[in-house]
């Protein structure tokens, strides 16, 4: 399944109009990823990526496209692995920071939309 979800293009691409966008880079791996997210009545309507990504890093982001559109913000950041783990998505210890990327940036993104300062880390995703 991870194969399927490397190779779609659903969500690989980046938009022509978006609410906001963030960059989020993993210093283990070298993958980037930026995430356009449009928001709509404290919704997310649309969620599109793109960077310089890993099989594993492709396939998580766009896994979380599946789950994220027409979803809270408040929700969304509640999520950690665990939640991704749920729904699907477990990975190698080695590679759980390349499977939680994109949630850090949609996660980050959504911070600055509401203008609230803080910056979700690794760490915080993959054990709180």
């Amino acid at each position: 399944m991870i194969k399927e979800y490397a190779n779609t293009n659903a969500y690989r691409w980046k938009p022509d109009t978006y609410t906001i966008d963030q960059h989020q880079g993993n210093s283990v791996c070298w993958d980037d990823i930026t995430v356009y997210l449009t928001i709509q009545n404290k919704k997310i309507t649309q969620y599109r990526f793109d960077g310089n990504c890993s099989l594993i890093t492709k396939a998580a982001a766009s896994f979380l496209g599946d789950l994220i559109e027409n979803i809270g913000i408040e929700t969304i950041l509640l999520w950690n692995y665990q939640t991704l783990q749920k729904e699907w998505l477990e990975v190698s210890p080695r590679r759980k920071r390349a499977a939680i990327i994109a949630l850090i940036a949609a996660q980050n993104a959504l911070y600055a939309y509401q203008w609230i300062e803080k910056q979700v880390t690794f760490d915080e995703i993959l054990y709180d």
